[in-house]
């Protein structure tokens, strides 16, 4: 189910801080002179896709000034799949001279040191960088950008309690006052937390290990001793305010915890003090408008812990690292703008690392007087922090806090963890280091067009970008008389539609069909498709898409575009889950009763990591949707023109308390997530990659997203699909979703383009996960043979669907089911589902009759309920 106000736009961050590994093998570099005759030095500038729109006004003006350089772009993704990080790192640095980097103060292997560099350089101005910006010793990332992490308050609960503004210098035995201070207990029940650190307790017991004068770094010898005194008095600190509630802890029933839940406590007034209030509430000062929220300075912690930054950084084995420093030289002085209001995360606020372009940006003056004195007196004590702790012990810190909160002594506890930290650091003295290791840039080969080519520009909007590049290598090399170029996306003043993001392509892949709107900027290709089926020696186009995939791309005998992709709602499964329960995998003829009676079994609360049946893993509308068509229950008849809802129609309120009790029952979740636009975020990802959820609804065959740990993929569970009940009245939005190929209306080269959509549509990579559009590639072996388990099965029972009328999908356009969520959401959390059934249904209604007589959504949703805060009316 799509809704176009809540289309979140995901974006990926390079990886490469995760490419200092230990023990990593120190090298060297060796500059080649350039040639006379070899022209300008090239110089590769790697990053993602999607920065590339804003980096290329920078690398043509460079290259207009350098005649002697000339910088490329090289985009990474490819490079991003998989092979440990250790090999991600060096494969970064062997693709591209320089690259984009986010990094934390280690020491990456494949990094060349700055420092010489900028030393020599008498025209870079080092005295313009903020303080702390550029730390001492070697240089591996030129930062344009420094987050700065504080610790953010309730200022209603501050003021309430009588504390006094924190002092910049203040300690963690100040800032633990003032937490205890905030507890708020009724019993055994915290009703207010007085600090989450985001870390279950382990920042602030670093943080006061530091001042109790414990080092967390290695000795000299490289030693590290645990078994302190001023260690277990510190130790036995923590854990007592856990248990009293002063400082939160997860439970350890592994609820769900995540950006939108803890957002949701701090909203609630559930927690006082919290670190990373920036990703919580914003970047730019803008908090939500009832809840006031200030920060002060962390006391001291790791520099790492408080500082990260974002920069640019050089290959070893850059051939010309002279030229390559004339160019990020160059480039840390230009502004990026990446428009559309994207940002990168660092640890909290991030501020421009030059203070020239921090001016420029008026960025101190954007910000609170108060927020901008705290950030301020923060960097300007960067170069006293404490290094990095060592990673050994900062896992030991871990798992001694949680050892003790299980009841072992301290003492004990204490002795067991030295002695593991005592190991774990013999082990690694003991392990060779690695010889030095020298690598070297291969750029790609220039790209030569021929002069009689037809050059087409075109961008995907839906589609894996270096599956896309090495699919339009493929065509240049089956016919030379069409050159795809391609364009990144670009998201100009931040409008997410085919008439703002478009401008200037010939053809494109987007997320949507078009709307009605949409289609003055689209050309009509069922000429071109008429004179294709002419032609074809073997099935036309046309007749290898079912009739379902192709109606919301046609209007008035003309069509507007081809469908692309298709996600088609799934029931994932764990097959280990399954197994151990002794159950049969899902089938398409499931009933209501074998389906929950499935969740019962595979659900077992008492474990320290719980099963858990059920989950909701994505949207919570088609969530919803695809639990009910287990059921003889409509949430809304009729068509379009004559729908009725049916909210309180007893076989919906019956299907609804069962959906209600099976999340209480057979699932993590103690309220509906994701439904309301301040809290997007849903599903139990980090669970599920632990393999504790038996069954969830997904478009496509997803399933879960595996965390990347330690430089090693966490091995996933076995996990299949199995077709959910599909088209007992009609397929609806939330059984499918297809995005689209499309030509410009206002492109030179239409015939050009559709020999290059019609090539893409036979393509099976670049899909992301999703299923081709045209039957015949869907069906094929070479898409099924990689496909997940059972894909097979779930496209054979869309497949009559999928060519019947479009009605049932067609009834949900424009309805807003927020209310319907918010009673849900109420009814699950001990509420009455009847009365705010009847209530949803009543401003549901009156919502319908706002947008039927001519007014907007986002008017009609307020004027009928000041508080909403949904994310608008479902469209196909």
């Amino acid at each position: 189910m799509r809704s176009r106000s809540m289309l979140i736009l995901g974006l990926l961050a390079v990886l490469l801080q995760a490419c200092a590994i230990p023990n990593a093998p120190t090298v060297t570099i060796e500059p080649t002179q350039p040639s006379a005759d070899t022209g300008p030095i090239r110089i590769g500038f790697g990053g993602l896709d999607f920065e590339r729109p804003a980096y290329q006004p920078v690398i043509d003006a460079f290259n207009v000034a350098n005649a002697d350089l000339q910088v490329e772009f090289v985009p990474l993704e490819s490079l991003l799949q998989g092979g440990g990080l250790n090999n991600i790192a060096r494969q970064v640095a062997e693709s591209a001279d320089t690259f984009v980097s986010m990094l934390a103060d280690r020491d990456p292997t494949y990094l060349a040191d700055l420092r010489p560099l900028m030393d020599a350089d008498a025209s870079f101005d080092q005295a313009d960088f903020q303080p702390g910006a550029l730390p001492s010793g070697p240089l591996k990332v030129l930062p344009s950008t420094i987050s700065v992490q504080t610790v953010s308050y309730n200022q209603d609960l501050w003021n309430a309690a009588g504390l006094a503004t924190p002092a910049a210098s203040w300690s963690w035995n100040d800032l633990l006052a003032a937490a205890e201070h905030l507890t708020r207990r009724q019993g055994d029940i915290t009703l207010v937390y007085g600090l989450n650190d985001g870390q279950d307790g382990r920042l602030v017991l670093q943080g006061l290990l530091i001042e109790a004068g414990v080092s967390l770094a290695p000795g000299a010898d490289g030693s590290l001793n645990l078994d302190q005194p001023e260690v277990a008095a510190v130790l036995t600190r923590v854990a007592d305010l856990i248990e009293r509630g002063v400082i939160f802890q997860r439970p350890a029933a592994g609820g769900l915890i995540g950006p939108d839940v803890i957002g949701k406590e701090i909203r609630d007034g559930q927690v006082a003090m919290w670190l990373g209030g920036s990703f919580l509430f914003g970047r730019s000062g803008s908090e939500t408008p009832d809840l006031a929220v200030t920060d002060a300075a962390l006391p001291s912690l790791p520099r790492d812990s408080i500082l990260s930054s974002r920069g640019y950084a050089m290959s070893i084995g850059a051939a010309h690292p002279e030229a390559a420093w004339r160019w990020l030289s160059y480039l840390s002085r230009q502004t990026i703008s990446f428009g559309g209001g994207l940002v990168f995360f660092g640890l909290g606020y991030d501020i421009p690392a030059r203070q020239s372009l921090a001016d420029t940006a008026r960025f101190w003056e954007g910000l609170p007087a108060d927020r901008a004195a705290v950030l301020r007196a923060t960097l300007a004590r960067a170069q006293t922090l404490p290094p990095p702790a060592s990673e050994q012990l900062r896992d030991n810190l871990g798992s001694l806090l949680q050892a003790v909160l299980g009841g072992t002594p301290v003492a004990q506890a204490v002795i067991d963890a030295n002695t593991r930290l005592s190991e774990q650091l013999l082990d690694r003295a003991k392990t060779p280091t690695p010889g030095a290791a020298t690598i070297q840039v291969q750029l790609p080969d220039p790209v030569v067009v021929p002069e009689s080519a037809t050059r087409i520009n075109f961008g995907s909007f839906v589609s894996d970008p270096a599956a896309i590049r090495q699919l339009a290598k493929q065509f240049h090399q089956q016919q030379s008389g069409v050159y795809v170029e391609l364009v990144p996306p670009s998201f100009g003043g931040g409008e997410f539609s085919i008439a703002a993001a478009t401008n200037g392509l010939d053809c494109f892949a987007w997320p949507d069909p078009p709307s009605s709107a949409d289609r003055s900027n689209l050309l009509d290709l069922q000429p071109l498709l008429d004179l294709e089926s002419a032609n074809a020696a073997a099935q036309p186009m046309r007749d290898d898409y079912p009739a379902q995939l192709l109606a919301p791309f046609g209007a008035d005998g003309r069509l507007y575009g081809l469908p692309y992709a298709v996600n088609l709602r799934a029931l994932n499964y764990n097959r280990d889950a399954f197994n151990a329960a002794g159950l049969e995998a899902p089938r398409a003829d499931w009933s209501l009763d074998q389906f929950l009676e499935a969740a019962r079994r595979l659900t077992d609360k008492r474990e320290a990591d719980p099963q858990y049946g059920y989950s909701i893993a994505g949207g919570v509308v088609s969530d919803l949707l695809a639990f009910l068509s287990w059921q003889d229950a409509q949430l809304v008849s009729g068509s379009a023109s004559t729908r009725t809802l049916q909210f309180t129609d007893p076989k919906v309120v019956q299907a609804l308390r069962s959906y209600i009790e099976l999340l209480r029952d057979y699932s993590p979740h103690t309220s509906l997530p994701g439904y309301r636009s301040d809290s997007l975020f849903g599903g139990a990802a980090g669970l599920g990659q632990a393999g504790q959820i038996g069954m969830w609804y997904s478009s496509g065959f997803e399933g879960i997203v595996v965390r990347i740990d330690g430089g090693s993929a966490t091995t996933p569970p076995d996990l299949a699909v199995a077709p959910p009940p599909v088209g007992r009245h009609g397929l609806t939005n939330a059984d499918y979703t297809t995005s689209g190929l499309y030509i410009s209306a206002a492109s030179a080269h239409p015939d050009a383009c559709f020999e290059w959509l019609r090539f893409l549509s036979q393509q099976i990579s670049g899909l992301g996960q999703q299923f081709p559009a045209r039957t015949s590639v869907a069906t094929s072996a070479a898409f099924l043979s990689q496909a997940r388990p059972g894909a097979a099965e779930l496209y054979a029972a869309y497949a009559a669907a999928l060519n019947q009328p479009t009605t049932a999908a067609e009834r949900y356009d424009g309805v807003d089911l927020f209310w319907l969520l918010q009673a849900l959401d109420k009814a699950l959390q001990g509420g009455n589902l009847d009365q705010e059934l009847a209530k949803a249904q009543s401003f549901t209604e009156q919502y319908l009759a706002c947008t039927t007589a001519g007014e907007s959504p986002e008017s009609c949703a307020k004027s009928v309920d000041p508080d909403y805060q949904g994310g608008g009316p479902l469209t196909r």
